[in-house]
């Protein structure tokens, strides 16, 4: 299970990199039912400015990472905003 990123607040829209805040649910060691999983705060980061579609600009990447466990961004593990892969 893949999970999605709910109310994210960006910061410096349009720079070479935007930096966001938002809500995930966290799966990290948790069992039972996700919907009991806790839903923590996540970082989240939008770069590569180019275009998907060749003409309106666009992040072509976008990664999130779960701070409180030490995560860091990590341009390798993005994930591409024009394909979804």
């Amino acid at each position: 299970m893949s999970p999605h990123v709910d109310s994210i607040s960006w910061s410096n829209w349009g720079a070479p990199q935007a930096m966001g805040q938002g809500q995930a649910i966290d799966g990290t060691g948790q069992s039972g039912p996700v919907s009991s999983w806790p839903v923590v705060t996540v970082t989240v980061v939008a770069f590569d400015l180019g275009t998907c579609d060749g003409s309106t600009p666009a992040y072509q990447e976008v990664e999130y990472y779960y701070p409180q466990h030490g995560d860091t961004f990590d341009p390798n593990n993005g994930t591409n905003a024009c394909t979804g892969q």
